[in-house]
């Protein structure tokens, strides 16, 4: 459940934890949405008139249901972003990630970590949504 994905979140100074969108109180200028689904569709609702959403993800599996009447009602802003068609070079931004690991200010929220020999199972976890935070694998 979104309450059981979230855990760990107030210990990291996050202001307010809730299980899904539907439960945050107040509109919002920006919304992240990677679930697809039912939790894109409360997007819509959540966002504030003229924000935006930016969309990279479909964890859920789920279809999103909207029709321009959702548009011209309220107008907002939606983005779809592909990481892989971006056109951008993933290294350097994988390098600050590492650097900010490595000097303490970023903390990764690491799930699952397992050998390589293992990569099925850690595979299988991430797709079941069976992982809170990220799954690494060792190379022993």
């Amino acid at each position: 459940s979104g309450t059981d994905r979230a855990h760990g979140l107030a210990e990291v100074d996050a202001a307010e934890v809730v299980g899904s969108i539907g439960d945050a109180a107040g509109g919002f200028d920006l919304i992240l949405e990677s679930a697809g689904g039912e939790s894109l569709e409360q997007a819509f609702r959540a966002v504030n008139h003229s924000g935006t959403i930016v969309v990279f993800g479909i964890s859920s599996g789920e279809p999103a249901s909207f029709s321009f009447r959702d548009f011209s009602q309220r107008p907002i802003r939606v983005e779809v972003f592909f990481v892989y068609e971006s056109g951008r070079p993933f290294r350097p931004d994988l390098q600050v990630l590492a650097d900010l690991v490595g000097e303490g200010s970023l903390h990764p929220q690491v799930g699952l970590e397992v050998g390589w020999d293992e990569a099925g199972s850690a595979f299988s976890a991430l797709a079941e949504r069976r992982v809170n935070g990220k799954a690494v694998l060792r190379i022993d």
